[in-house]
């Protein structure tokens, strides 16, 4: 999900919280959550998130944009480790954009569905909202596919500076005094994903997906929101989501600060992936190891390694 900064969850004006959805969720059998991830996207942003995310590497630190400099390198990813299942990747936006029909397969993922299918299936983002336009193509394209299955779906409407179109803003929150016009665009935006969140896994439960699924629900990175005189102080960091939904284990709030590098052997550990020599830089959150390379080495260091990989095309 684009841009969802944690200390949004939970919040409430005037007894009507922003995000009821995932309220719900954080607190059902089986939930993993920690709302205090820090993300370490360089200068591809949301594209350095996925790269994290689908890899357990870390993006440039300088030089460009990984995802259009080393997009097409040959990486370990989550799709890899599922296989032989069959994985997709659902987005709103033209696959061009930050080299996606390149990193779709380089991270081992079967298709790609973008901006050109959601207008062949007859969507119109601009309606509805690019949200509920990516869920339901994901929709769409889940039922055609043998279970097993991994599908990746990447939401936007929350995306800076928070003015997609399709949202359908609700009263009480342009009501909300106090605050500025970029926080209250961003609460908006929020609401809106949250909404289309529900109705999202509302059919999964509709089709009998959802009780055999594990569901992720992760921030790509933070999003400075705040602003005075409509300047945005873009350099305050902010913790970031991850939900994990059906793990079969208890409900858990991880309550410790993690990193965004964290999350890939978390969800390998969630799946039950074994037999994988590869399992990210960082530490699993739910079975962490204190034994394991890298642990406890400066994140710099870490971020140093994964350059090293990454310039080298290491795994090719």
């Amino acid at each position: 999900m684009e841009s969802l900064n944690s200390e949004v969850v939970g919040r409430k004006y005037h007894g009507m919280g922003v995000t009821a959805t995932l309220d719900s969720l954080l607190v059902l059998d089986g939930t993993v959550s920690c709302l205090r991830i820090y993300d370490q996207v360089m200068m591809g942003c949301s594209s350095d998130g996925q790269l994290i995310y689908n890899t357990g590497l870390l993006p440039l630190s300088k030089g460009g944009c990984t995802a259009q400099r080393n997009g097409n390198n040959s990486f370990p990813s989550l799709a890899k480790s599922l296989r032989p299942r069959p994985s997709i990747e659902c987005i709103v936006e033209d696959g061009r954009v930050w080299n996606h029909k390149e990193t779709t397969l380089a991270y081992g993922y079967d298709a790609l569905y973008d901006a050109g299918e959601i207008r062949r299936l007859g969507i119109d983002p601009i309606e509805v909202g690019g949200d509920r336009a990516v869920f339901e193509m994901a929709l769409q394209k889940i039922d055609s596919l043998p279970e097993p299955f991994f599908a990746q779906v990447v939401t936007l409407s929350m995306h800076f500076p928070f003015q997609d179109p399709g949202i359908d803003r609700l009263a009480w929150i342009d009501r909300i005094t106090g605050i500025s016009p970029s926080e209250r665009n961003y609460l908006q935006s929020v609401a809106y994903f949250d909404r289309q969140l529900g109705w999202f896994l509302g059919m999964l439960k509709s089709k009998g997906i959802y009780d055999r699924s594990v569901i992720v629900i992760a921030s790509d990175h933070d999003r400075p929101y705040k602003s005075v005189d409509g300047i945005i102080d873009s350099t305050e960091s902010l913790p970031i989501a991850f939900i994990a939904l059906n793990t079969g284990g208890a409900t858990r709030l991880i309550d410790k600060d993690a990193w965004q590098m964290d999350v890939y052997p978390t969800i390998l550990d969630i799946m039950g992936v074994t037999g994988t020599d590869y399992r990210g830089l960082g530490t699993s959150l739910v079975t962490p190891d204190d034994s394991l390379p890298g642990t406890g080495m400066p994140v710099e260091e870490i971020a140093g390694i994964s350059e090293k990989i990454i310039r080298s095309d290491f795994f090719r």
